[in-house]
């Protein structure tokens, strides 16, 4: 009969169940396509990237609304002549559609990465996901099996 402690060596313990295409067991970090060994991994670092997509498609839907706002209050003027109403709430629809893009930019922020220093220095992105709660278990799933690592090391 196996004892109990050659039990727990040989299977593997499982940080981060295999979930969304990641895992996270004491040898092996998986995610999007990529593996990497615990036991390379140096120092684990996190940061939000840019949210410069989601700025710029901001914009453009901006400048997409005025545009379209222009162009039916210059037509509506064309036909019907000046009105204050009708400036007052083309006004108001640009500030409601500005303010909600605006909003969004703020509701959408860039995603979250998963930096990671190997043990030759190289800085190397493991994970990326907009879902702050499951990018930040996996982070902790990451520190656990590195921390379990060094124990065993010792």
């Amino acid at each position: 009969m196996d004892s109990p402690e050659l039990i727990d060596l040989q299977s593997p313990r499982v940080f981060y169940p295999l979930r969304r295409g990641v895992m996270v067991t004491d040898g092996w970090f998986r995610a999007q396509r990529q593996r990497l060994a615990v036991s390379d991994i140096d120092e684990i670092g996190w940061r939000q990237s840019a949210g410069r997509v989601t700025g710029r498609v901001a914009r453009v839907m901006v400048l997409t609304e005025t545009a379209l706002v222009l162009v039916v209050a210059a037509l509506a003027t064309a036909i019907g002549g000046p009105s204050i109403l009708g400036f007052t709430v083309a006004g108001v629809h640009l500030a409601v559609a500005g303010l909600v893009t605006w909003l969004t930019t703020f509701r959408y922020p860039g995603s979250l990465q998963l930096w990671v220093k190997r043990n030759d220095g190289q800085q190397v992105l493991l994970f990326s996901s907009p879902d702050q709660i499951e990018f930040h278990k996996v982070r902790r799933a990451l520190e656990r099996a590195v921390e379990y690592h060094e124990e065993l090391a010792f």
